[in-house]
């Protein structure tokens, strides 16, 4: 797998919303077009369990299970990053969003009349 720095940095193109990591699967970036593959090589657990411990660290990365797990941090360049995380069994899923793009994309709130 690329370095997660150098994954990270296709979060700042323009479109770009998310970074999807999964095991098995090569490293996607979801764009204005649907999902675009970074990478042909496919991911591993282990790669997706590093990345995730390089953004949250490694006690919260390893309380990761198959209830989804969600953090923000923030990443220098990018600013606010979302992260959703989760395992089941030796399959692993890590997400990582732009705040801002979580944010615009979240239904209003209604205000009480």
């Amino acid at each position: 797998m690329r370095p997660l720095a150098e994954l990270l940095r296709h979060l700042s193109r323009p479109g770009v919303t998310e970074l999807t990591l999964a095991t098995g699967r090569p490293p996607m970036i979801r764009g204005s077009n649907g999902y675009e593959p970074l990478d042909p090589a496919a991911v591993t657990t282990d790669d997706v369990v590093r990345a995730l411990q390089a953004m949250v660290g490694v006690a919260r990365a390893s309380s990761v299970s198959d209830a989804p797990s969600n953090w923000s941090v923030n990443a220098n360049g990018l600013g606010a990053l979302s992260i959703a995380a989760m395992r089941r069994g030796d399959l692993m899923h890590l997400r990582l969003s732009r705040a801002a793009e979580v944010a615009a994309s979240a239904p209003a709130a209604v205000a009480p009349p």
